[in-house]
């Protein structure tokens, strides 16, 4: 059972180590433990702008999280613990935005073929392609919309 609510201050350490984990599994060669300042501060940042972090829990404890701002309509973040990956996690992440804004924007890495496939699958499209500055890897942009009633 997976069980969503909006992310406590005392969330904060699992959330950044959820995010270092998540992210080294996709992207091992880069040292994201070395990016855990730029996150915490982002992270702090985002929810200062108005953005809202939403946990999701199952039987292990945390096993994702999205940061998404509704005021913009853009997710910037969503992570899921590896050990929760394929378990509906992120679709219940990701029903859970979209219940609450009518369009989603956010970018991801090009070579992340299993998140652009969720993606897809939930209905985004690309928009845009340009490159994270960060990391210098091309990204794309993408967007969904809820349908407009018949």
């Amino acid at each position: 059972m997976i069980a969503l609510r909006e992310a406590r201050a005392q969330d904060g350490a699992d959330l950044v180590a959820l995010w270092v984990a998540a992210w080294r599994e996709v992207f091992p060669q880069i040292d994201f433990a070395a990016r855990l300042p730029w996150f915490e501060s982002h992270l702090d940042a985002c929810r200062a702008q108005g953005a809202v972090v939403t946990v999701a829990e199952d039987e292990g404890g945390l096993a994702g999280f999205s940061l998404f701002d509704g005021k913009t309509g853009v997710m910037d973040q969503l992570c899921v613990a590896p050990r929760a990956q394929g378990s509906g996690v992120a679709r219940a992440l990701m029903a859970a935005l979209k219940a609450q804004a009518p369009r989603i924007e956010l970018t991801v890495n090009r070579d992340n073929a299993r998140a652009l496939r969720f993606y897809e699958r939930e209905g985004f499209r690309v928009t845009g392609e340009s490159v994270n500055p960060r990391s210098g890897l091309p990204i794309l942009a993408m967007e969904w919309r809820r349908a407009a009633p018949a």
